[in-house]
């Protein structure tokens, strides 16, 4: 068989051999075009990966270049918010000076204006009397000239008519003349009047220029009366009297305000779950039936944390509509008057929890703040802001309608804060166990020693909470322990008497940000309830050991 194949090969080279090389020579083309495709498809393949892996390093790069600028973003929003904060400060000075300079600038310029005026009136009166001299020289011409005709008619008899109408024309030239001579006269009397309107006018302009020296001189007097105070704003002495501080035993309210003037240690996590737990339990103790505890919990910073945990979006966008947040409720009792102002109008029930008020707040209170603490400032005389809130909660409405009023204070002392110290009762402190917060609290106690000495002479520390502690079963790690324990001889030095530490502590735990990301209390966990339970019983305790009765208790 492969000898018959090579003799038919063979007879077909003798007999065409030119189509056999022709075959030959076009195997051989297919065979190199393939080599070659098969070379270029291994070339393209190398290049399309390193393409493909300088692509994957140029995302990579892109990833992390957009991460650093939006944390640039970030930093740069927040020094902007800032810088705006301290430039609309200091814009609203510069704003009331500029104002008072600008009314000074704008007399002096009436008033070099009425001068030149009076220069234009003096130049006038003066043309007018140069113009006076002139006709009553033409005048004496006339006269003379009249003189000399008349003399011309003696002598010359036989031109008496021509002489004649030569006379009427002169006397209707004088006529002209005295005519004109009048005109001018009242000309000199209108410029005269005029003159004296304008002097009047100028009197009366320098007149006011005083008045005004005398305001930019109040004005520079109160600014020096602010800066006297070296920022110790809230420290100002009481000089209206105010509202008085009804008494706890006269009222069933206890106001608690939550406060620590250092941020991030959980103050409004522990106040709305606090409230929530208070609102749940009866007055009995017992939280499934009986008359439940009527609480009303405000929120007093800009921020606005403690609303949007309580609230859902589109209910805070409906108060935020009705002007139902507690910057209107100062605005409104500082322009009508505390005791003209319903606090129930800017309340708003919880859904969730029936026996739960809440007032709450948005980003115009700093404004409203500012506005308020300037006004005090400038006119002390009209009232004293500090008490609005105090004359508000401890008004009949609201002090008997209510159990407990629950306060959100800012980690800042802002007209709400103090607002917050004069009004309360009690005030609990948030601590996070560690150095830092413990420095801090000694900082807070010191400040609130100040002000309790000068306008809340009534306000007690109810205790400290250990809030966001990381736990060892039912105990604190032995670092927080120790730091915990080192507390009580630095309040006892900043406040001068011992201050009450509360036994339940708060654990660090997820469920407390997924909670505030769902708009609901965290203690629907039964391990966050049992700690706010514990939480609960002793603040009552502990406001009872103040007062003297009864604790009452909590299941």
């Amino acid at each position: 068989m492969p000898a018959d194949l090579l003799q038919s090969i063979l007879e077909t080279l003798r007999q065409n051999p030119e189509a056999v090389f022709a075959s030959a020579v076009g195997l051989c083309g297919v065979v190199l075009a393939l080599a070659a495709f098969w070379l270029g498809s291994a070339r393209w393949s190398r290049h399309v990966a390193r393409q493909a892996e300088e692509c994957r390093a140029l995302e990579r790069s892109l990833a992390q270049a957009q991460a650093d600028s939006a944390a640039a973003h970030r930093q740069l929003a927040m020094h902007e918010a800032e810088l705006r904060r301290l430039a609309s400060e200091l814009d609203l000075q510069r704003a009331r000076e500029a104002e008072a300079k600008a009314r000074l600038e704008q007399a002096q310029r009436e008033n070099q204006e009425l001068r030149q005026e009076c220069a234009a009136v003096a130049e006038q009166h003066r043309a007018l009397s140069e113009a006076k001299g002139r006709l009553e020289g033409q005048v004496q011409a006339q006269q003379e000239e009249l003189q000399r005709l008349r003399a011309a008619v003696e002598a010359k008899v036989a031109e008496i008519h021509a002489l004649g109408q030569e006379c009427e024309s002169l006397r209707s030239a004088r006529a002209r003349s005295h005519q004109a001579l009048r005109h001018s006269k009242s000309r000199l009397v209108r410029a005269w009047a005029h003159w004296q309107t304008a002097h009047e006018t100028c009197l009366q302009l320098r007149q006011e220029n005083e008045d005004l020296k005398g305001q930019l001189a109040a004005i520079d007097q109160q600014l020096a009366g602010i800066e006297k105070f070296d920022g110790k704003i809230w420290e100002r002495a009481v000089r209206v009297c105010p509202a008085p501080f009804v008494s706890p035993m006269e009222r069933k309210a206890r106001i608690l305000a939550f406060s620590n003037l250092k941020g991030g240690v959980g103050k409004t996590t522990l106040a709305a779950n606090l409230a929530a737990m208070l609102a749940q339990q009866g007055r009995d103790g017992d939280s499934r039936s009986g008359e439940k505890f009527r609480v009303l919990l405000v929120d007093l910073d800009h921020q606005g944390s403690l609303t949007s945990l309580c609230l859902a979006p589109g209910e805070i966008q409906r108060l935020r509509s009705e002007k139902r947040f507690v910057e209107w409720l100062l605005q409104e009792a500082a322009q009508c008057g505390p005791e003209n102002v319903c606090l129930g109008d800017y309340c708003c029930q919880h859904p969730q929890v029936p026996s739960l008020y809440i007032v709450g707040a948005d980003e115009p209170l700093v404004d409203v703040e500012n506005q308020l603490m300037v006004r005090w400032l400038v006119k002390p005389a009209e009232g004293d802001l500090r008490f609005l809130l105090r004359a508000l909660l401890h008004a009949p409405g609201v002090a008997q309608n209510y159990d407990f009023v629950i306060l959100d204070c800012p980690p800042r002392l802002t007209t709400a804060c103090v607002n917050a110290y004069a009004a309360a009762d009690y005030v609990i402190v948030p601590v996070i166990p560690d150095l830092t917060s413990v420095e801090g609290v000694a900082r807070n106690l010191r400040a609130l020693r100040k002000h309790k000495a000068l306008y809340c002479p009534n306000l007690e520390v109810l205790g400290l909470v250990a809030n966001l502690a990381f736990p060892r079963g039912n105990m604190m790690i032995d670092r927080e322990r120790q730091t915990w324990e080192i507390l009580p001889p630095k309040c006892r030095d900043a406040w001068e008497r011992d201050v009450a530490r509360f036994r339940t502590f708060i654990k660090r735990k997820p469920e407390f940000a997924e909670a505030a990301r769902e708009n609901r209390f965290a203690i629907a966990k039964p391990e966050i309830d049992a700690m706010f339970r514990d939480l609960a019983r002793e603040v009552l305790e502990g406001i009872e050991i103040h007062e003297g009765r009864r604790p009452v208790s909590i299941a």
